[in-house]
């Protein structure tokens, strides 16, 4: 079996939905860290979680908090 590494890109306004086109590859906001990827793919499967509004990922209506936040990862990993 393998292990498993999960990234969650930062607050990067570059990468938010307003800025980028309609099709996005899913792991976008990690492109220029391309070197950190090739490392960490030789021992993980990566998977990447986007932000709520990045990266084709639905734009919450409101600001979100810590909570939302969470409940919107755990979402993310039971559909996984």
């Amino acid at each position: 079996m393998t292990d498993e590494a999960v990234l969650i890109h930062g607050w990067d306004p570059n990468y938010y939905n307003s800025n980028l086109g309609k099709e996005v590859p899913k792991g976008e906001a990690w492109s220029h860290r391309q070197e950190l990827i090739d490392l960490l793919g030789q021992n993980f499967e990566l998977s990447y979680f986007n932000l709520l509004g990045f990266v084709n990922i639905e734009e919450p209506e409101r600001s979100f908090n810590v909570e939302d936040f969470t409940d919107n990862f755990a979402v993310w990993v039971e559909k996984g």
